[in-house]
Parts: C-alpha cells; structure tokens; sequence
C-alpha cells in the first residue's frame, strides 16, 4: 500500500487527459496508415492493487474518456479486465507479477501469443479482449465491480492503503493542488 503513494506526486485536480498526447498518438497512427500498418495498441494488466486506486481516486471516469477515444480510432486489445493472472495474490514467488505493478515474463509472453493468435489453454477466457468504443462501459462496470469484491475480500490492504493515503496528505497538505480523500 505504501508504494502506492511512495510514486505519486500531487497532481492538480486529479488524472486528466491531456491533448497533446492525443495529437501524438493520431500522428502515430496516420503515420502508420500512409505505410499500410494497422497500429495494435494494448491495454497491460492492472493488478488490483492498481484498480483499487483508480477507485479511491475517482479515476474511472478519465479511464473511460480516454479508453473511448483510443478505441475509436485504432485497434485496441485489453488484458486489464479481472480474472485470476490479473488479481494473483502478492506474495513471494508470485507466477504472473514481479510485484503489484510488473506483471512477470510469463505474463508477457502469454500476451503476446494472445495478441499473435495463438493463445494458451492455461490463459483465463477473458484474458484478451478486443475493446470498442460501445464495450468501454461495460469494462470500467466489470473492473468497478471485480475491485468492490476485491477490497471486501482484502480488509487488511485497505487499511493500510487508507493510512498511507493519510500520509501522502499530511505530506502534502500545504500544496494546493492535493485533493483530500475520503
């Protein structure tokens, strides 16, 4: 829980989209396009510990913008929705993640063959989506409701989530740009 708020800076007003980024990535993409490419982007794997924050945060909304509009112009895959690789407790010798924010080489290796075609038998049915713009709601519905069980299920991170939350406040409680939590 620590190191969720150990890489956090305040950020003014929350996530945001930002425009240029937008512009970069529709140059990407043309630029693609005029050489005859189809550009794949892919969404990675956010284990719970992450999706917990997007809660606590209110960032689903600025998830869903931005899933929308990348969806809308290129090709987009998802291994973020939740099934057992993605939310695999922590612990030592964990099989999928590194840690709670680098999923594993096993990990990877499966999403490549996902995204090559050639799937495993061992990869859990929802592992790779191929996400539209009219399916974004129901993903950030399915996440929301996955980490409400999760966080039920996992007391003990949310208090110490929620104390290192107090911290990170406390920390920066003379930056105007520092939203207080619930």
């Amino acid at each position: 829980a620590a190191g969720i708020w150990k890489y956090h800076e305040p950020r003014a007003g929350g996530m945001r989209l930002h425009e240029g980024a937008f512009d970069a990535f529709r140059e990407l993409i043309e630029i693609a396009r005029s050489r005859g490419l189809e550009l794949i982007f892919f969404l990675t794997p956010n284990h719970a510990y992450d999706d917990y924050y997007l809660e606590a945060e209110g960032g689903w909304g600025t998830v869903a913008q931005w899933l929308a509009r990348v969806s809308a112009q290129a090709t987009v895959y998802t291994f973020s929705q939740p099934n057992a690789w993605v939310y695999e407790p922590v612990r030592k010798g964990m099989r999928y993640w590194n840690d709670p924010y680098h999923y594993s080489l096993e990990m990877g290796a499966e999403m490549q063959r996902a995204l090559a075609g050639a799937g495993s038998s061992d990869a859990p049915e929802n592992f790779s989506m191929r996400m539209t713009p009219d399916q974004v709601d129901a993903h950030i519905a399915l996440r929301r409701q996955a980490i409400a069980r999760w966080a039920a299920a996992n007391p003990d991170f949310v208090a110490k989530f929620k104390e290192e939350r107090r911290k990170w406040e406390v920390r920066y409680a003379n930056s105007p740009r520092v939203k207080p939590g619930p």
